[in-house]
């Protein structure tokens, strides 16, 4: 997961300029222009090295410049800013993957065909790039003029009106010759130009916005989203359309993904793969039997991966009144807490960890209260991580086997990794990679969308949507509902077992949940992986 968090493409990279960047990366790139419905209003549109792209650039200013030589030097230099108050004004197309200016230029002129340059560059508070590549632009002649005099010199009784004032220069026409020459001239030109622009509307890259949907979205069933920018939605159709022309499959979904992101993705056989992905189990509690040793997982496992807690359980006098959540042991100075995870019986409650807090101990004897409930411990089973030197473990049979006989009751539960890797080092899948410890402690209950909280800032720390796990990675679920800081509801039901412990809050979770499938060369022999990069952190649904 190098690519979110370190590496050139999150957290570095040019736009954060620091050691070992590269300010090339920051030069926008591919630089181009279509012309609007609006005559002498253009968009100029481009984008940039994929190791530019973070959700930071969002922020970043961009200046254009267009001028007729292409020193840029000349007195018709005009300049745009996208994070200022310009004149003349601009239209900024602040897309994820490509950025726009809708301006005004120069107008057409009567016979004339004019040539333009224009440059842009990534103008930012501590970082000013260079200029992109000149882009040749061409604005197109006018043909009112020409059109209207060969309109009225073709009249057979044209000098009858006088052809000599259609000869004048234009500014010293007064006659009603010239008055009707002008109306049907401006009409003509208007046709031409409506004309020449529907010619340059068969090109997805020139085409203009309001018929990018008719002509090319419709080929994808794909009708531009409300939040998309236009110059997004120009780049997508038109990786889109060049997929649907490639030859190679390959080809076509590195154009399809990258339309989306501005990133290729990579595509790896999965043939070639050494590693592959495994994923972590809890098991739910399991309680012994008198004399037992031999106790099995859910499934097989990888050896040396598994993970034993023996679960603490108190006898007592009585469990009327008693719930799941906090308690204290009232006999020690300062009281001992401790949270009941579960009432076994009706004079016995299992609690989350070891009964031993800051160097103090839960025993027989001792007055533990829970609200307006009180009772007395009459026994202690002790609970925590078990050592492995105190159990053996078959991964293929999917047991384990402890050195000594188990008392009835002892309740335990264990944690292990599946799979059949093929080389020494397989890849844990990380869910918890980027994720936020949430204060305090949690309640997870099995077959219940409510969490209770001891100690915890929901309201604060917690948003509706937001994916949580608990410290081992198992998913738990989505928040729908968040009451007060120590209450809020999953959207789906817990399936997994009760437990009490800190909760983290997902970071990554489009790309990291749920958990990935499991795959080995063993079971697929043929087909790619496709990892997806998204840098800029964008909404791909």
């Amino acid at each position: 997961m190098s690519f979110f968090g370190g590496g050139i493409f999150y957290g570095s990279g040019s736009f954060y300029i620091g050691a070992g960047s590269n300010p090339a990366n920051g030069i926008p790139q591919d630089l181009r222009f279509y012309r609007t419905t609006t005559d002498g209003i253009y968009v100029f549109w481009w984008g940039f090295n994929p190791a530019f792209i973070t959700p930071s650039l969002a922020l970043a200013n961009f200046d254009l410049e267009l001028d007729t030589v292409n020193t840029f030097t000349s007195p018709n230099l005009v300049t745009f800013t996208s994070g200022s108050l310009v004149n003349p004004p601009i239209t900024f197309q602040n897309g994820n993957v490509r950025k726009g200016f809708a301006v005004p230029v120069a107008a057409r002129i009567d016979k004339i065909e004019q040539i333009w340059y224009a440059r842009v560059r990534t103008h930012t508070p501590s970082f000013v790039s260079d200029w992109s590549a000149v882009l040749t632009w061409v604005i197109p002649q006018k043909v009112e003029q020409q059109y209207a005099e060969n309109l009225m010199i073709s009249l057979p009784d044209f000098h009858v009106y006088g052809k000599g004032d259609l000869l004048k220069p234009v500014n010293q026409r007064n006659s009603n010759l010239y008055l009707i020459e002008d109306m049907y001239g401006n009409q003509f030109d208007k046709v031409f130009y409506e004309n020449f622009l529907t010619q340059t509307d068969n090109y997805v890259d020139m085409c203009r916005d309001e018929f990018l949907q008719e002509n090319f979205g419709v080929l994808f069933n794909f009708p531009k989203p409300n939040t998309l920018q236009f110059v997004d939605y120009r780049w997508i159709l038109m990786n889109l359309f060049l997929a649907s022309l490639v030859g190679s499959t390959n080809e076509a979904i590195i154009l399809t993904v990258q339309s989306f992101t501005g990133v290729p993705p990579a595509i790896t056989n999965i043939r070639d793969e050494e590693d592959f992905f495994l994923i972590t189990i809890q098991d739910p509690p399991v309680v012994s039997t008198a004399g037992q040793t031999v106790f099995h997982t859910s499934q097989p496992f990888i050896d040396a991966t598994i993970t034993l807690e023996q679960l603490s359980t108190l006898a007592v006098g009585s469990t009327t009144g008693f719930s799941i959540g906090e308690a204290s042991d009232t006999t020690d100075s300062p009281p001992v807490s401790f949270f009941i995870t579960s009432i076994i019986s009706g004079t016995e409650l299992e609690i989350a960890s070891i009964p031993n807090v800051g160097g103090q101990t839960l025993n027989p004897g001792d007055n533990i209260v829970q609200g307006l409930a009180s009772t007395t411990i009459s026994s202690v089973t002790p609970g925590g991580f078990i050592s492995s030197s105190n159990y053996t473990t078959d991964g293929v049979q999917g047991t384990w086997t402890m050195n000594s006989p188990q008392t009835a009751g002892t309740v335990f539960q264990a944690m292990f990794d599946v799979g059949n890797p093929n080389d020494p080092f397989p890849v844990i899948f990380d869910s918890l990679s980027g994720s936020t410890t949430l204060t305090g402690l949690v309640t997870f209950t099995n077959g219940n969308q409510n969490i209770g909280g001891f100690g915890t800032l929901f309201l604060t720390e917690l948003s509706i949507g937001d994916e949580i796990t608990d410290p081992n990675g198992i998913y738990i679920g989505e928040i729908d509902q968040i009451t007060d800081n120590t209450h809020c509801h999953l959207l789906n039901t817990w399936k997994g077992p009760t437990e009490v412990n800190t909760a983290y809050r997902l970071l990554y979770t489009d790309i990291q949940l749920p958990p990935p499938i499991l795959w080995d060369q063993s079971t697929l022999k043929a087909g790619v992986l496709i990892t997806v990069f998204n840098p800029g952190d964008f909404i791909l649904s």
